[in-house]
């Protein structure tokens, strides 16, 4: 089935705080600093006075207001997020999101799981659940993660950013086509950072074969080769990963869009959609780029969705 985002924003919070400062408060000890500024990291976006729920809905209200003419045609709703505690308890995530768009009266769901990877799912499950409905219909994709305390935000020598996506899914769209979107899971480390040492390890030694053969297998889907990809656009814990996963690819790493990793940090599963987005501003991507988005979840879970500009 033919669909793209009809219309795709992110959110990201205009205050940011120096690693350095976020450390102190966490009690991060020098040696994690040094090793978190090695990855590339330096400043990160945190969303003061926000919760997931409330970021989310104002991603939802600027889409919307930029594109009113689509609120009609909502009629499902995909949300998606990382943290395991996105709400409090008798806090309803996503009627914050329902409410900001009218859209209290439509179907809707949250999904959470495969850590930093889970909004490809999303969009895997929206595209379904659009295959169902009138070729008129749209279904809004939200992919959000405030963190709840500065002791979520860093893990192995990464930070967490704050941010929320939010794009409407049509059979219509002209632009931001999706060519293909798979999820992949083969699980050797089941509790993230807390697993065994020697689950870690075997992780990390296998992860750049297992994201290679992820993208291998997306671009297949699409029949497209992957000399054909002008940006690689990965999640962004840190930057050897990737030069790693460009060596096993055969792949140019300039093309390999980590960037902002300055800036953004690890945006859970939603920071490869803000760099596509960031690409397109500044014109690094244009009409008809094709751009492979990838986020492998720790643990185990890979996702990648190609996109057509």
């Amino acid at each position: 089935m033919r669909c793209g985002f009809d219309h795709l924003i992110s959110v990201i919070p205009e205050t940011s705080v120096a690693i350095r400062v976020l450390a102190g408060q966490n009690g991060l000890d020098e040696s994690g600093i040094t090793a978190t500024f090695g990855n590339g990291l330096c400043r990160i976006p945190v969303a003061i006075g926000h919760t997931s729920a409330s970021l989310a809905a104002q991603a939802v209200t600027n889409l919307l207001a930029q594109r009113p003419d689509l609120s009609h045609r909502i009629k499902a709703v995909v949300l998606a997020h990382s943290i395991p505690i996105a709400a409090a308890s008798g806090v309803d995530l996503l009627a914050p999101s329902l409410q900001a768009g009218s859209l209290e009266g439509q179907a809707a769901v949250v999904i959470s799981g495969q850590p930093c990877a889970v909004l490809h799912s999303a969009i895997q499950l929206a595209r379904i659940w659009l295959s169902g409905l009138p070729l008129e219909a749209a279904v809004l994709v939200i992919g959000v993660d405030v963190a709840n305390h500065p002791e979520e935000r860093f893990f192995f020598n990464s930070a967490m950013g704050d941010a929320a996506i939010a794009g409407v899914l049509t059979q219509t769209a002209t632009n931001h086509l999706i060519l293909a979107s798979i999820t992949e899971t083969h699980v050797m480390a089941c509790s993230g950072e807390f697993s065994e040492g020697v689950a870690i390890s075997r992780f990390r030694a296998e992860n750049p074969t297992a994201i290679r053969t992820v993208i291998e297998h997306c671009i297949a889907v699409a029949g497209v080769e992957l000399d054909k990809i002008v940006l690689i656009v990965p999640h962004t814990p840190n930057n050897s990963l990737w030069t790693a996963v460009a060596e096993l690819l055969r792949f140019p790493r300039e093309r390999i869009l980590t960037d902002y990793i300055g800036e953004t940090g690890h945006m859970n599963s939603n920071d490869s959609f803000v760099h596509f987005l960031r690409a397109i501003h500044e014109h690094r991507l244009v009409g008809g780029d094709l751009a492979l988005l990838v986020n492998p979840g720790f643990g185990g879970t890979r996702s990648c969705t190609l996109l057509q500009v």
